[in-house]
This record gives structure tokens, sequence and C-alpha cells, in this order.
């Protein structure tokens, strides 16, 4: 088997299409460094204008801020409050939704009548039921821009026919409203009784009533959070005023350069504990709204064509974590996403991260072109004939070929991550602080941005060897070089324009190659698509719905399995004589 190995790497480097593909990947290393511009990591704390220079004056800056954290999670819990509510007492939109039809029978009965004047005459009806309308349009558009807590959920047909209503309704009423005539006013219930808008909008307003969610979640949620940092917040915010009364007592105190920063931290946990509390609290309520729903129907619905449950489940893990640990942004670094900074700063892994994402396309196709000489050509050319000569079982012969080519990527593999970390040790530094990856959206837990990189190249190594043996496979079938290159490279290349094409479609789940990429699955699938470069899209690996780490294992270990089976099995069945 040794001497199989070593006959097959001769081979390799014999061969003058390696060092071709070699000389495009020394060439993409070097030009990592000019296209690499990452994007600095947004704070989830917005600017704060702090007066550093002495611990009173932090303390005082950070009062003008308290009240507005404070109340982000009042606001928040009573949101959940107001929903449950509304849900209880019919929210105000449907309420308004039948004034406007009674106003709109009204209308209809004063028309015959011939009343004009009057509180029930027809020019007071018809303002009445524009107000109606006008108050409609901006509750609706208000519960559809509630990002927080979307209280009405409507499809995207449901909210085109409704808006459209609303729009049409507003310009018949609307025209011609000083006409004071009542042929103008029959004219214009002619016109409301053949476009029926105003039973539209009522029937359209009733069916946003779709929305299913258990109250007792929601008030679950609600109290979870709401107490969930109180005490965290209270004993911060005891320290700070001790170390500001201090302050004030003694000017050393004051200006004590250690003193200062322990108070900028006491602000930071402060507010950080705040807006997590919240942003968690939001994600929970999330939940709470749509898990009776699969993600493909929340898609069609108005205000959610963002929303992924698994990202939402894994925001929400994170944020958690981060509550229990007492841990804020600036104290943890992000997981690694491409052309973005996982921490303050760039550093020597985010650059890695950067590079390897470019190179491990370059590998592929390199592992692919390798498998096709090492099986392909060797029909192709004859010489399988003479390797069939000599005293090697046809299995060892693949695997050899196999473990070849395997061997290789991981050296390339190995060797770009070597390169690419001493070159964004020179330009950027090398630091390696406390990551958080998230696992499969439930479980979070903290590790080195070293070990992260680990992982993160086993996850290359997994799926350069499937590419391997789909390469083999094909190319045991083939007796033609150039027909397995051909099909080889046609299904890496097919498959990275549909990545690039489809933006991240949910469809793109059926196919298995979405598959193959476990690393999304730590925390950093839905990072990628915060950056503006357009290279962006081939790297782009998202969660879809319906799919886990465990589903994507599964079909992992049976794609080996199958491809295992079938290519050694035309191998030592195939005819090479």
């Amino acid at each position: 088997m040794i001497k199989l190995f070593k006959g097959e790497l001769k081979k390799i480097f014999y061969s003058p299409i390696i060092y071709i593909i070699l000389a495009i990947f020394i060439f993409a290393l070097s030009v990592c460094p000019s296209i690499f511009k990452p994007e600095e990591r947004t704070n989830h704390l917005p600017n704060l204008n702090i007066n550093t220079t002495n611990v009173c004056s932090i303390y005082e800056s950070f009062s003008n801020y308290k009240s507005e954290y404070d109340n982000k999670i009042v606001n928040a819990n009573n949101s959940i409050i107001n929903l449950i509510n509304d849900n209880e007492q019919s929210p105000q939109i449907f309420n308004l939704a039948n004034e406007l039809f009674e106003e709109r029978t009204k209308f209809s009965n004063a028309v015959k009548r011939e009343i004009i004047d009057g509180e029930q005459g027809c020019f007071n009806l018809q303002l009445k039921m524009l107000e109606k309308i006008n108050n409609i349009d901006t509750l609706y558009s208000d519960y559809k821009t509630n990002y927080i807590f979307p209280i009405v959920l409507a499809n995207e047909k449901l909210d085109f026919y409704l808006t459209n209503e609303l729009i049409n309704a507003k310009r018949l009423i609307d025209s011609s409203s000083g006409n004071k005539t009542i042929e103008y006013y029959q004219s214009l219930e002619t016109t409301l009784a053949q476009s029926g808008t105003i039973t539209k909008i009522q029937n359209y307003v009733n069916e946003l009533r779709f929305l299913q969610y258990s109250l007792t979640d929601l008030l679950n949620v609600s109290n979870k959070y709401f107490t969930f940092r109180q005490e965290y917040r209270q004993n911060i915010y005891q320290n700070m005023q001790e170390l500001y009364e201090s302050a004030q007592a003694n000017a050393e105190i004051n200006s004590s350069k250690s003193q200062i920063q322990q108070m900028t931290n006491y602000l930071y946990h402060y507010l950080s504990s705040c807006l997590y509390n919240s942003n968690t609290l939001e994600l929970s309520t999330k939940l709470v709204l749509t898990q009776n729903y699969q993600n493909e129907y929340l898609l069609k619905f108005a205000g959610f064509n963002d929303v992924n449950l698994y990202q939402i489940r894994e925001s929400l893990t994170q944020n958690e974590y981060m509550l229990t640990k007492n841990l804020i942004q600036n104290d943890i670094a992000s997981t690694f996403a491409f052309n973005k900074n996982s921490t303050e700063g760039t550093n020597a892994f985010d650059y890695a991260y950067f590079c390897l994402e470019i190179l491990t396309l370059i590998i592929i196709f390199f592992s692919v072109i390798i498998s096709s000489i090492a099986i392909a050509k060797e029909h192709s050319d004859g010489t399988i004939k003479l390797l069939a000569t000599k005293p090697y079982k046809r299995h060892k012969i693949l695997s050899a070929k196999i473990g070849t080519t395997l061997f290789i990527s991981t050296i390339l593999i190995l060797l770009s991550s070597i390169v690419a970390l001493i070159s964004g040790f020179i330009m950027y530094g090398f630091s390696a602080p406390t990551m958080l990856l998230t696992i499969n959206a439930t479980t979070t837990i903290s590790l080195s941005s070293s070990l992260v990189f680990l992982i993160y190249i086993a996850s290359i190594i997994l799926k350069v060897y499937i590419y391997i043996l789909i390469s083999a496979t094909i190319s045991t079938i083939f007796r033609s070089f150039v027909g397995a290159i051909c099909v080889n490279s046609g299904i890496f290349i097919a498959n990275n324009v549909i990545t690039f094409v489809s933006n991240g479609a949910n469809w793109l789940k059926f196919n298995i190659f979405t598959h193959f990429d476990l690393f999304k699955y730590f925390g950093g699938s839905f990072l990628n698509t915060n950056t503006s470069i357009s290279l962006t899209k081939f790297f782009y690996s998202p969660v879809f719905a319906g799919t886990n780490i465990f589903l994507s294992l599964i079909i992992i270990v049976s794609a080996i399995i199958i491809l295992n089976i079938i290519s050694y099995s035309i191998f030592n069945k195939k005819d090479i004589a």
C-alpha cells in the first residue's frame, strides 16, 4: 500500500497540469492581501459620548444614558403585554374596519334618502369613511413596520390586496369631495357598490386574525426576561454609585487610570445588559409568534422577508449565554465570517479565514483534477493495464489514488493556513480571544479563536474529501480522461454558479452540496451576508429551514458510504483489458 501511495505521488507531480493549478493557487494567495477589506464588527451599543478624563464625568455621562436603556426593557415588556391585551380585546384595526363598514352602510342609506348635510348626511359620512380608511392605513403600516413584535402577519398576497384596496378607497372617496350634489353622491355610491372596496377592506382585515400563539408562552417570556437581569443591573449600579462617591471624596481616585477603566467597564456592562436583555426578549417573542409556522410560510409574510427561524434561535441562544455569563460584546469574539472582523479590530485569524474561504475553492477544483488524472487518465492512457499486472488488489489501487489526492489536498490546506496566519500576523497582529461558538443553534460554548480555527480547518478537509469521492466515482465510470474532467469540473462550477445566482434561496436545501459545509452550524452562517463585497455570494452558506447539523451529517455519511460503494464496485468489476 505504501509503495502504491508513493507511486501515485510521483505520477501526480510528473503531471504539468498540477503545476499550472499550483501557480494559480500561489497567485490567489498573493492577491488576498489586496482584496481583503474587512468590515468593522458592528457594536451593539451606539456611539456613546463619554468623557473619560475622570471617574465622576464618566458616571455623569452614564446617568444621561441610563433611563433610555432602562426603558428598552420596559418598552419591550410592554409590547408583549399590549400584544396579549390586543388579543384578548379585539385589536383596534379590526374595530376600525367594522366601523368603516358601518359608515359605508349609513352612507348608502343617506344616498337613498337623498340627505346631503347633517350628522348623518352624505357629506359628513363621506368624511368619516375617509377618516376611518386613513386610520386603518396608518395603523396597518405601524403593525407591519413593528420589527420587534409583528402583531400582524400578512402574507404577500393579502398585504398587496389590502394595501391596494386602501389606496383605491381613498382615491374614490376623496375625489371631488367638495361636490355637494346628490348626483355626485349617487355616482359615488354606485362606484363603491360596484367596486366593493369597503367590503373587501373589512374582509382582508379580518383575515389578519389567523395568527395563533400561546398567551401563556408570551407571559412566561415577558416575566422571565423582565426580571432576569434586574438584580445584576442593580449590583452594577450600586458599584458605580460607590465608586462615584469615593471619587467625589478623593481626587486621586477620581483621576486614577485604573478607576476610570473600572467605571467605564461598569457602564458598558450595565448598558449592554439592558440591550441584550431587550434583544433576547424580542427574539423569544418572535419564536412564540412564529413557532406554529414553517419557515417557507414565514418568508411569504409582509415584514418577514429576512426571517429565518434557525437564525432567530441561534441569536437567542447566543444572547442567553451572554446574559447568563455576564458578558458583553467587547468581552468576546464573534464567529469567523467572510470579510468581516470577529473582534473590534482585524486579527490574523480573520485574514486567514478570508484567505482559506477563497483558497478552498481552488483546492477543491485542484482535487477534482487530481482525481481525474489519477483514475480516468490511467484508463485513457492504458497505463492501468500495467498497474493491473502487479500484485495489488484493485481496491488497494483505488484507495491509494483517493488517499494520495486527499493527502496532497490536506497538505495544501495546512500550508495555506500557516502562510495565511503568518501573513495575517505581520499585517494585523496575532490574538486568540475567547470566541462564542453556537452549535446547531442550541448550545453556546466559549473557545479560543485558535481552537475554532482548527474546527474550521477540519470542516474544510471533510468537505474536500467528499468532493474527492465524487470525482473518483465519476472518474471510475469514464474511460475518457477528458470526459471525466468535463463532468467533474462541470458539477463543481455549476454548483458554485447556482449558489451565486440563487443568493441563498430556500430551495437550495435540496442541493446536497449545501450540506457539505458543517462550519455554518457553529454560529457563523448568517454573518457572511453583512459584507458588500460581491465575492461574498460565492461563500454564502446559509442554514435552511428544516435543516440542522444532524441532518447534514446524515447526508454526508450517507454520501460517503454510497460513493465508496459505487466507486469500489465499478473499479473492481470494470474491464481494464
